[in-house]
């Protein structure tokens, strides 16, 4: 008969294993928090840099209307600006968002919008407008002032018997 002989091969104990493997679990929560808060923090950024552009669209869009606008007037809860081809742009001010409609095609910009406020000269022809505008939970004033040639003014007073 043969005898069987008890042959130790080299391995690793219970109490190791369950070291290593804390080891590795204190190691993955601690790469996945880090993984969390930095896609938090890049999703943070990146809706900030929406929220720009978005403003910036809207700054540019309101200062060119502005420049190649004859007049600059309020009516039916609307600031339009009308054009030295004919063409109107109105602008529509809500609380979360502002509407540009130009020839039935409206752009939607998504900021919040307080405190309106206009001065207009006699009659509904818009000296200037403000505004408060929330970006990335900061508020800042937006200021628009409408420069006019002498004539505009001079035909709107006869038209408007001023």
């Amino acid at each position: 008969m043969t005898s069987v002989k008890n042959i130790k091969a080299p391995a690793f104990t219970v109490i190791e294993m369950i070291v290593v493997i804390t080891i590795s679990g204190i190691l993955i929560s601690s790469a996945m928090m880090i993984y969390l808060n930095y896609q938090k923090m890049f999703n943070k950024t990146l809706k900030g840099i929406e929220q720009s552009s978005e403003f910036m669209l809207f700054d540019s869009r309101i200062q060119n209307d502005s420049e190649n606008s004859d007049k600059f007037v309020f009516k039916n809860d609307q600031f339009i600006f009308q054009l030295y081809d004919s063409t109107e742009v109105s602008y529509q001010f809500l609380e979360n968002y502002l509407v540009r409609t130009c020839n039935e095609h409206s752009d939607t910009t998504f900021f919040k919008i307080k405190d309106l406020t206009y001065t207009n000269y006699s009659g509904n022809l818009i000296k200037e407008i403000e505004f408060d505008i929330i970006l990335n939970n900061n508020k800042f004033r937006y200021y628009l002032k409408k420069k006019y040639n002498n004539s505009t003014l001079v035909n709107f007073s006869l038209n408007n018997g001023n």
